[in-house]
């Protein structure tokens, strides 16, 4: 399985190129999309690491460490590079990938980072039950399942 941050590059790498700021919260979010999308569409746990509920919707903390050089709504200006300086960034080469991301970007990839948080927090959201139940339980990770079906509401209609 790949980092969470190949994903991270990958959207990026849109932004860049479509010069649409993402912040450290916006990233965020937007992993979270693609992730949805793809567990919807194809079933696929893409990472190991799990979404938690913050408070300011799910979650990765390796992205929030990578990132935390920034402000979370101060625009990322450079790629995440690895131990070895490289930065590595999904090819557009596999069909279904690049639709999910065409999909997830097309979709979401324009707005900003509270607006797609006002969706990542609405009623009936792998969010919203997550963070109910981390207040019973302490537990904030976010289930494969409830994150497959939050792709299912964010993207069924597209």
């Amino acid at each position: 399985m790949l980092s969470p941050l190949v994903y991270a590059n990958s959207l990026l790498k849109r932004g860049f190129e479509r010069k649409v700021p993402i912040s450290p919260y916006k990233l965020q979010k937007l992993i979270y999309f693609l992730y949805a999308n793809i567990a919807w569409k194809k079933g696929i746990v893409l990472f190991s690491s799990r979404f938690i509920a913050e408070e300011t919707g799910p979650m990765l903390a390796e992205v929030a460490y990578a990132f935390r050089e920034y402000d979370g709504e101060e625009p990322i200006r450079k790629f995440f590079r690895d131990e070895n300086g490289d930065v590595q960034i999904l090819s557009e080469r596999n069909e279904w990938f690049k639709d999910c991301l065409n999909k997830t970007w097309d979709m979401y990839g324009y707005m900003e980072w509270t607006e797609l948080s006002a969706l990542t927090h609405g009623v009936g959201t792998t969010w919203l039950t997550a963070w109910r139940k981390a207040k019973e339980k302490d537990n904030r990770f976010l289930e494969f399942q409830d994150v497959r079906d939050d792709g299912r509401g964010f993207f069924d209609f597209a």
